[in-house]
């Protein structure tokens, strides 16, 4: 017989863990639908109205007698409104120019969340017109230049004068490594507006732009003009006059400094001018032109003076005269010579004698003696043009001279003062004649001793 076996079972039944229900969510969602009409303004219509429907839980029920919170871009204007029966509220938006976005939003309640949302509300700018112009085509330099002009918008209707309207105005001289200086400014009720400046670069830009915030119905709008401007002039004049009264005169015409003018005055004229005081009376000696910046002269006078060089102005430098110049030297004079003997054997020595003095700015009304001062004695053949080196002699504290020449032949004998440093040279006012007799006849080689001479002017 089959042994059976008899288990013992404890059914185990394993049963899923219910949790509890639920509890339904005491708040219910908020959506607010906003909209504007129009969507996008422009300079002609700045103003739009806004929508809206406030809604909450998910059958969309209509929110009533709640605060409706509204704010848009900075510069505009919108007020807060009520929801009515049905939800629904509306608000006027003024953009004052200004795009961006209006924000919405409700409060928490017991039995709702906040809502919130927005809506983009655009801005077309308006085409502006910005008219810039100077008084003047060509300005001097220090000379203020005027800058004015005018901004208007382009309407449905025509042009309209922009008001108030911000703005800059810069003077460009950035190219000659001057300072651009800048001036904001607004327009006025019609639309104009002025600015000034003082140029110094011999180029200038004007630069207009108009400064609109970001947003503002109008486009932001530029204008320029360039001018001229002629430098200052530096005017430079050097001079030298001799003993003889040979004069140079010489100098410059170049932009003052820091005035980056145009290049050089090369074809201008220069008008030299003298003046017996150097105050007045000033008369127009000669005209030169100017070639590579520069210009030179050279003619004689029989007398000290005051020069200046007047430069006339061309299309890039401005007229202007050079500091005054002195050229002076104060007179000497030489009394009668003497030669002892006036008849002598040839190749034989006479003795010159004389006196030299000169006048100076503490002796101008009597001349005094001019001690320490070399001479110069020279001779001239009789029917001869050519004077020749005799000696050299020096005065004493009392101006005298006294040297021996040798006599060559009959001719004349002179005394010279070659001038000082400043002073004039002079010649004696008389000539001393000389005979000579030999016994012997003489040839060329009597005349090797002498050498030619220039001759200082005789009084």
């Amino acid at each position: 017989m089959k042994r059976s076996l008899a288990l013992g079972l404890t059914a185990v039944l394993a049963l899923p863990l219910l949790s509890a229900p639920a509890a339904a969510d005491p708040k219910a969602a908020v959506t607010i639908a906003l909209s504007s009409a129009p969507a996008v303004l422009d300079a002609e219509h700045l103003t739009s109205v806004l929508t809206g429907r406030v809604t909450a839980g998910d059958d969309a029920h209509p929110v009533a007698g709640t605060a409706v919170h509204l704010r848009g871009p900075a510069g505009s204007t919108v007020a807060d409104a009520t929801t009515d029966e049905t939800g629904g509220f509306t608000a006027a938006y003024d953009s004052h120019g200004f795009a961006g976005d209006v924000f919405v939003a409700t409060d928490e309640t017991d039995d709702r969340y906040a809502g919130g949302g927005s809506s983009y509300i655009g801005v077309t700018p308006a085409p502006v017109d910005f008219t810039l112009a100077t008084d003047k085509a060509r300005y001097d330099q220090g000379q203020k230049a005027v800058v004015s002009g005018r901004l208007q918008w382009r309407s449905s209707t025509g042009a309209r004068d922009l008001a108030g309207a911000p703005l800059k105005i810069e003077m460009s001289q950035s190219y000659c490594g001057q300072p651009s200086p800048v001036v904001a400014l607004k327009t006025a009720a019609d639309g104009t507006y002025t600015a000034s400046f003082t140029p110094t670069c011999s180029v200038v830009w004007f630069n207009g732009a108009t400064a609109f915030a970001a947003g503002q119905p109008y486009e932001q709008t530029t204008a320029s003009a360039t001018v001229k401007v002629r430098a200052k002039a530096n005017v430079v004049l050097n001079g030298t006059m001799d003993p003889f009264g040979k004069v140079q005169l010489s100098g410059w015409v170049l932009p003052a400094a820091n005035s980056f003018g145009d290049s050089a005055a090369d074809g201008g004229k220069v008008v030299l001018e003298r003046s017996w005081n150097g105050t007045s009376g000033w008369k127009a000696l000669k005209t030169l032109s100017v070639r590579d910046d520069g210009f030179n002269t050279t003619f004689t006078t029989d007398s000290s003076a005051f020069y200046r060089a007047r430069f006339q102005g061309d299309a890039g430098i401005q007229p202007g005269t050079s500091p005054v110049r002195k050229l002076w030297r104060w007179t000497t004079k030489m009394s009668k010579i003497k030669a002892a003997p006036k008849k002598l054997r040839r190749n034989k020595y006479t003795r010159v004698t004389g006196a030299l003095y000169r006048y100076s700015s503490t002796k101008q009304k009597k001349a005094a003696p001019y001690a320490g001062q070399k001479v110069e004695i020279i001779f001239r053949f009789k029917g001869k043009k050519t004077w020749y080196h005799l000696a050299w002699a020096k005065t004493d504290k009392k101006g005298r001279f006294s040297r021996k020449a040798k006599a060559y032949g009959d001719g004349y004998i002179a005394v010279q003062f070659l001038g000082g440093k400043d002073t004039w040279s002079v010649g004696s006012p008389n000539l001393a004649g000389i005979n000579t007799y030999a016994l012997t006849a003489t040839g060329p080689g009597d005349l090797a001793g002498p050498r030619p001479v220039t001759v200082a002017p005789r009084p």
